[in-house]
């Protein structure tokens, strides 16, 4: 039986961005949201178990849908007590999700917007093909907004009557 390989290639639906700064994560979606025009909104901290340790770290994220454009960005803490979520980039204290187009379209102007915002020593590009361990993370984390969204949706459905007999 012939066997068929479903190949998804990362590089063309994500953009990757680090970004070194000494500020908090709540600073950060802030200057974002003013500098990008963005709605980044707190949502449940992503937990996973990383590679060469048994606990669970938590890491921060942000998330917002444009709704416009298709895309969708994620503003999530690499680093946590102990622990860093991509350790092949531990100099980035925060990483930038973009999913869809926009992203690769908007990249450069993105980079260049980041970099004004007061106390951000630097931005750059994270090639998501560079390292397994990335698809990984980028797949954890979509799982994790699927369960979340998952969760509001079925919070918002009338519960249905039970009849008493």
């Amino acid at each position: 039986m012939k066997k068929l390989q479903l190949n998804f290639d990362f590089e063309s639906e994500y953009t990757l961005l680090g970004i070194c700064t000494p500020l908090k994560d709540y600073r950060l979606s802030w200057f974002l949201n003013q500098s990008l025009n963005l709605t980044l909104t707190k949502i449940e901290d992503f937990s996973i178990t990383l590679p060469k340790n048994t606990e669970i770290s938590t890491f921060s994220i942000y998330h917002y849908v444009d709704e416009e454009s298709f895309s969708t960005y994620s503003f999530i803490s690499n680093k946590t007590i102990g622990n860093v979520l991509v350790p092949e980039f531990h100099q980035a204290d925060f990483l930038l999700l973009i999913n869809g187009q926009t992203g690769k379209l908007n990249e450069k102007i993105f980079i260049s917007e980041i970099k004004k915002i007061a106390n951000v020593l630097t931005v750059f590009n994270i090639g998501i093909n560079k390292t397994k361990s990335l698809e990984i993370i980028i797949s954890d984390i979509e799982i994790h907004l699927s369960n979340i969204f998952r969760k509001e949706k079925q919070g918002y459905q009338p519960k249905a009557n039970k009849s008493i007999s």
